[in-house]
């Protein structure tokens, strides 16, 4: 998903939405960290490279993360990348045509040492923890994987969730996320991720729909407590139409979260 990258420009607004002092804190922020220092580096950066540097600074090899909105599938790619070929990513989207593009790009560079991938065709408000986890299984007709149809192994919560939303680029612009779907997947997503996890909302703001969307993902955002979460929000000031980046990243899981059973 994702209706264009879009350039970060010059000047860059970082918003520290909810948070504390504190060394554990300062820890967890690095992911926020790495994207302000990409988004203000020399020549600007588009949002979408922001957001790879906040999923660099949180992820590590044999990691488990989560595309929602796989689109194209250069997110995808680049989290299979950066977890390696011990780690494990799930692609999620609602358009077979997202899903195709995906599978191409990951065939095309089996040699580049990738996590195993699997594919999710639906609704990214429908996913639950078990199925994150275990209820898609690996066969030969993913990417990146041994191609036995084995089971894969015991996984524990993703260390990254990320939404890239919009509509498809190149793709029919009547098909794109809402509010509607979008806000209990970010919900769901809040609850997948276990200490230290980043969840990560790119939105785009440029078609009709998209300020909606925004405001909605930043109400969520704006309702989860300051002792658990670190919510951060990353957009430039002087390029209206620009996208904006939303960081939440989980400082300690609540009783609630920690008694979830997958």
């Amino acid at each position: 998903g994702g209706g264009g990258p879009g350039p970060a420009g010059e000047v860059a607004r970082g918003r520290r939405m909810r948070g504390s002092a504190g060394a554990c804190r300062a820890a967890a922020s690095a992911a926020a960290s790495a994207a302000v220092g990409a988004l203000g580096g020399c020549g600007g950066a588009r949002m979408t490279e922001v957001a790879h540097a906040a999923w660099e600074a949180t992820l590590r090899p044999g990691a488990f993360a989560v595309d929602m909105t796989c689109g194209g599938g250069r997110d995808t790619l680049f989290l299979a990348r950066a977890v390696g070929s011990e780690g494990r990513v799930l692609a999620c989207d609602l358009q077979a045509d997202a899903l195709a593009s995906t599978r191409s790009i990951l065939e095309s560079r089996t040699g580049d040492n990738l996590a195993a991938v699997r594919l999710r065709e639906g609704c990214h408000s429908t996913l639950t923890l078990r199925e994150a986890m275990e209820g898609v299984g690996w066969s030969a007709e993913g990417c990146g994987g041994d191609g036995t149809g084995a089971s894969s192994p015991p996984l524990g919560r993703p260390s990254l969730v990320c939404f890239n939303l919009g509509y498809l680029p190149g793709g029919d612009r009547a098909v794109k996320t809402t509010p509607r779907s979008t806000v209990p997947a970010v919900e769901l997503s809040l609850d997948l991720l276990g200490n230290g996890g980043l969840l990560s909302v790119l939105c785009y703001v440029g078609h009709e729909g998209g300020a909606e969307e925004r405001g909605a993902v930043e109400a969520v955002l704006m309702g989860l407590s300051s002792k658990d979460w670190a919510c951060s929000e990353l957009r430039t000031v002087n390029r209206p139409g620009c996208p904006v980046l939303y960081l939440a990243e989980r400082l300690s899981e609540s009783d609630e979260t920690q008694r979830m059973e997958p």
